[in-house]
C-alpha cells in the first residue's frame, strides 16, 4: 500500500512540475485604445480637385507582446480583435457596422506587425477609420463626440487573437472582466 502511495505522489509531482515548466510563450504586456485624428498615425488624403486635405478619425489600438520562449516569432499572418457583446453593440450603434469583421465593415482599416524576438517584445497596431469631420466622399461623417467617447470607454472589451501560418498562436483578453 505504501508503494502505491509513493507512486501516486511521484506521478502527481511529475504532472505538476511538467505543467509548471510549460510557461506561456507569449504574454500581452500592454493594450491601448485611443480615438485620434493625429495625421502621423492615421494619414490624410486630398480629394481630387480640392486644396484642403482630409484627416480621418480612427480607433487606434496598440499592443505590446512579450515572447518568453527561446525562439523568434517572425511569421505573424494576422492580428484581430474579437469584441465582446457590449463592445459589438457600442460599435454597431456608433458606426453602423462591425468594424472588426473586414468582410462586413464599411470602413477602412490598417494594421502593423513586428516580429517578436526570443525573450523580447513586439508591437502591433490596428486602425479602424471611423469617419472624418470635413465632408468627403471617401469617408463617412464622424459619429458624435458622445458616441466616440462611449466607443473609447469600451474599446478594450474584447480579445486579441494572433495567427501565424493560418493557425491561432495566442489569445489575450484585453482587460479583466468588469
Amino acid at each position: 500500500m505504501n508503494k502505491n502511495i509513493v507512486i501516486i505522489i511521484c506521478l502527481s509531482l511529475l504532472f505538476v512540475l511538467s505543467s509548471c515548466s510549460n510557461t506561456e510563450k507569449l504574454h500581452l504586456t500592454n493594450a491601448e485604445a485611443i480615438i485620434t485624428n493625429d495625421e502621423n498615425i492615421v494619414g490624410s488624403f486630398t480629394p481630387k480637385g480640392k486644396k484642403q486635405k482630409v484627416i480621418p478619425t480612427d480607433l487606434y489600438y496598440k499592443f505590446t507582446v512579450k515572447n518568453n520562449s527561446n525562439k523568434d516569432i517572425t511569421q505573424i499572418d494576422e492580428i484581430k480583435i474579437e469584441p465582446n457583446k457590449k463592445l459589438m453593440s457600442v460599435v454597431k450603434n456608433t458606426v453602423g457596422s462591425n468594424i472588426y469583421n473586414m468582410d462586413e465593415s464599411k470602413l477602412t482599416w490598417k494594421r502593423g506587425f513586428s516580429e517578436i524576438p526570443s525573450k523580447g517584445k513586439g508591437t502591433f497596431t490596428l486602425n479602424y477609420t471611423l469617419g472624418a469631420e470635413k465632408g468627403s466622399n471617401a469617408y463617412s461623417p464622424l459619429p458624435s463626440k458622445e458616441d466616440l467617447e462611449k466607443l473609447k470607454e469600451n474599446a478594450l472589451d474584447g480579445t486579441l487573437i494572433m495567427l501565424a501560418n493560418k493557425k491561432e498562436i495566442a489569445r489575450f483578453k484585453l482587460q479583466p472582466d468588469k
